[in-house]
């Protein structure tokens, strides 16, 4: 079985946000392009993730304008090589409880974005493809029942 990489179901070149910018502005620029998620750079190293739910809750208690992204930044954001095996990436966002992961190049830049949307996306490409999708449930339950699912 051939295996597919991270960088084959990535969102390439995803928008990014300053660490200086307001949250308002950030989630504007959310909504604008129809995202939930904005790397956070310094140059161009990575150095947070910020997220749509986080910025709305900045917005219901803080009020509008008054954080920076930084101040609602996710520091420690999860980070995996654009080369890696799709199916460790998707394994560690359900053991980490994220709902992204930044694909990175070789020299540590972001190349690329992949969500659970883009998760969802795949799954329901490989549903609409699938011969005998009775057979694929039997061997996903097969899978539960050997205690192999991520705990959630």
């Amino acid at each position: 079985m051939k295996h597919i990489s991270l960088d084959k179901a990535m969102t390439r070149h995803p928008y990014i946000a300053n660490r200086k910018m307001t949250a308002a502005v950030a989630g504007k620029f959310m909504h604008q392009h129809n995202i939930r998620h904005l790397p956070v750079l310094e140059g161009s190293q990575i150095i947070g993730m910020v997220t749509e739910p986080i910025v709305k809750l900045a917005d219901v208690f803080q009020g509008p304008g008054s954080l920076l992204v930084e101040d609602i930044m996710d520091t420690n954001p999860l980070c995996i090589d654009e080369a890696a095996p799709l199916l460790k990436v998707i394994q560690s966002m359900a053991e980490t409880k994220r709902d992204y992961v930044l694909a990175l190049n070789v020299s540590g830049q972001v190349v690329g974005i992949f969500t659970t949307v883009n998760a969802l996306d795949l799954l329901t490409w490989h549903l609409s493809t699938a011969d005998d999708q009775t057979n694929l449930c039997y061997h996903y339950d097969s899978f539960l029942n050997k205690g192999q699912r991520i705990k959630t």
